[in-house]
């Protein structure tokens, strides 16, 4: 890992380039960006998917339709 995303995540995300980002960790299938935000690294957080976690208590107003990810 260098620190940069693959030429191929790059055109997925092509705004990244004009910004000093900086790769912080390894792709994973374990958790994601929700997860990681919240300190999780053994789960997936997803609000839509059926099998998904989300936090109990959140309602469905504060839940994203569709996230931006």
């Amino acid at each position: 890992m260098n620190g940069r995303l693959a030429y191929n995540k790059i055109l997925r995300f092509p705004n990244l380039e004009r910004t000093n980002y900086e790769v912080t960790s390894e792709e994973t299938v374990d958790y994601n960006c929700f997860a990681f935000a919240a300190g999780e690294e053994e789960l997936r957080w997803d609000p839509v998917d059926p099998d998904g976690y989300w936090p109990n208590g959140v309602r469905e107003s504060q839940i994203l339709k569709r996230p931006i990810i």
